[in-house]
C-alpha cells in the first residue's frame, strides 16, 4: 500500500495530467471535496463533474508541492498550482489541501486558496 502522502501527491498529479478517471480511482465512494471556488461536492459522481470541470478549464496544470505532513489518516499538502489558461495566460495559485483517508482511499479533500487569480475561468454551476 502506498503512503497517504504518496496517494495525495499521485491524485494531484493525475488531475494535473487531466487524467480524471485515474484521479477518481484514489477517492472513496462517498468522498467529500471542498473548494472555495466550487463549493462542496459529495460522492464520486459529483467528484467526476468537479474534476472534469476543472481540467476542462485549463490547458495545463502542474502542482509544485512545498510542504507535506501526514499522520494517522490525515495530512496536508502546501503547493502552487501552475496553470496555463485557455487564452495562454499563466496563473500561479498558492494553495493547501487537507486530506482525510479511509484505508487507502481519499475520504475528503478541503482545498484552501485565494480564488481571485483563477476567477476568470472558474464560474461553476453548483451541483
Amino acid at each position: 500500500m502506498q503512503s497517504h502522502e504518496a496517494i495525495a501527491r499521485t491524485y494531484l498529479t493525475a488531475l494535473g495530467n487531466k487524467e480524471v478517471e485515474t484521479a477518481l480511482d484514489f477517492l472513496a465512494p462517498d468522498v467529500q471535496l471542498v473548494d472555495p471556488l466550487y463549493g462542496e461536492v459529495t460522492g464520486k459522481a459529483d467528484a467526476r463533474i468537479y474534476c472534469t470541470s476543472f481540467v476542462d478549464r485549463v490547458r495545463t496544470c502542474a502542482y509544485d508541492v512545498h510542504t507535506a505532513a501526514f499522520c494517522e489518516g490525515k495530512g496536508f499538502l502546501e503547493y502552487t498550482c501552475h496553470m496555463v489558461l485557455p487564452d495562454g495566460s499563466h496563473v500561479d495559485l498558492p494553495a493547501a489541501a487537507v486530506f482525510e483517508f479511509s484505508g487507502d482511499r481519499i475520504q475528503a479533500v478541503r482545498s484552501y486558496h485565494d480564488p481571485a487569480p483563477a476567477a476568470s475561468i472558474w464560474r461553476p454551476q453548483r451541483l
